[in-house]
């Protein structure tokens, strides 16, 4: 079992190939998705909120962009472009002076609906906060499509998310998830393997451990 580190984000690359398909909420500056697209070279779906990033992303080959924010409900909603930190829909994270974006927003359940998204083989979720109401609001079949998810959760920048964190790490293994955390202090590398798709092993669950 390999796990393989990109952008902050640690995943198990023996469970991918070009046949893949990876999903990666937070596209931020596209980084993540251009290393995946040039390591397994498999169909990626990028979605970023912020209209100056998504510009840049859209540049890159072979991605398949969206302009939206993943959230808890379909519509729109505003983006505070933070100075320190990246830009966030969540109010937890709004930092003083910050500008506002109107953007659109989606639930992971209509993107997957609205891109003909069947199983996941990575999900990358990095969406600065906004990841809570994603979680405790995807329904689990939804969840069960999915095959491994890489998250960074925010409790670094706000401690009250520990609790809805501990809440969503329950409901992702009672759904049938393996959880890793690569962070020694908070859950800023996460790891969801779902152990419906993948059967391990005495050794691999080691590894997990």
């Amino acid at each position: 079992m390999n796990f393989l580190k990109i952008e902050e984000h640690t995943f198990i690359s023996d469970y991918l190939n070009s046949k893949s398909i990876v999903v990666d909420l937070g596209g931020n500056h596209g980084n993540f998705s251009k290393t995946i697209k040039e390591f397994f070279g498999c169909e990626i779906f990028t979605i970023e909120p912020h209209p100056h990033l998504y510009k840049n992303i859209k540049k890159i080959r072979g991605l398949k962009t969206i302009n939206a924010a993943i959230a808890a409900y379909n519509g729109s909603t505003f983006l505070f472009d933070n100075k320190t930190n990246c830009a966030s829909i969540y109010k937890n994270l709004k930092e003083d002076k910050s500008g506002k974006i109107k953007v659109k927003t989606l639930t992971l359940e209509s993107l997957f609906h609205k891109n003909n998204i069947n199983n996941v083989d990575l999900l990358k979720v990095d969406i600065e906060g906004a990841e809570i109401d994603m979680f405790k609001t995807t329904p689990p079949e939804i969840l069960k499509r999915i095959k491994q998810i890489t998250v960074e959760y925010h409790d670094h920048l706000d401690k009250s998310y520990l609790p809805d964190i501990l809440l969503i790490h329950k409901k992702m293994i009672g759904i049938g998830f393996k959880k890793i955390n690569f962070s020694y202090f908070t859950h800023g590398d996460v790891l969801y393997l779902n152990t419906n798709f993948y059967t391990l092993g005495p050794l691999e669950i080691f590894k997990l451990y």
